[in-house]
């Protein structure tokens, strides 16, 4: 039997036009949060269902708002197989904190809605792959409300004169010599 877990963040995105981005972004913050992301790691049960309760339990509801992300949802009569409208309608309707991140856009389109206009007023940092660390620091410090994993940082451990490197393998063997043998074998 699976572990349940429960998530932090929901993604929602429409597939082609911001999924490299979300997933780049899914990559940087998958070691520090759970993350519901597309239909990964739904095993079985109702589709509906099963993002209404990760919705639920998530603090955290990312958007990504591109060009024609919303060109479904003011364009069609029929909005039952519109994802990304329903999954934001419900995120709004809970209250969660909805953080729309635009990818090379600047406004939203106009005319949305009533059940998503909501959008239009919350804030978030604007998609910058260029300077993707900084986008990500503005993300975590300023927008999520969700509380980061502990992660383990050895540089506590190393001498400051010691700790500016290069790369991966310095870092390493920096790691190394700041410790004395005998700490090493225990």
């Amino acid at each position: 039997m699976e572990q349940e877990i429960i998530h932090d963040i929901f993604f929602s995105y429409r597939h082609g036009n911001s999924s490299g981005d979300a997933r780049a972004l899914h990559e940087r913050l998958k070691n520090l949060y759970e993350i519901s992301f597309d239909v990964e790691n739904i095993y079985s049960g109702e589709l509906p269902d099963i993002l209404y309760k990760r919705i639920d339990e998530c603090t955290d509801f990312i958007i990504f708002v591109a060009k024609d992300t919303f060109d479904r949802t003011l364009n069609s009569l029929d909005d039952k197989d519109d994802w990304v409208r329903i999954e934001l309608a419900y995120a709004l309707k809970c209250n969660k904190n909805v953080i729309p991140i635009k990818v090379r856009i600047d406004d939203f389109p106009r005319n949305l809605p009533p059940d998503i206009a909501q959008i239009c007023h919350k804030s978030g940092p604007k998609y910058d792959d260029y300077y993707f660390d900084a986008f990500v620091e503005k993300l975590r410090n300023y927008f999520l409300k969700s509380k980061a994993k502990p992660t383990y940082d050895f540089e506590e451990y190393i001498p400051v004169e010691k700790r500016k490197v290069k790369n991966a393998a310095e870092y390493r063997e920096t790691i190394l010599q700041s410790f004395s043998p005998i700490d090493l074998l225990r």
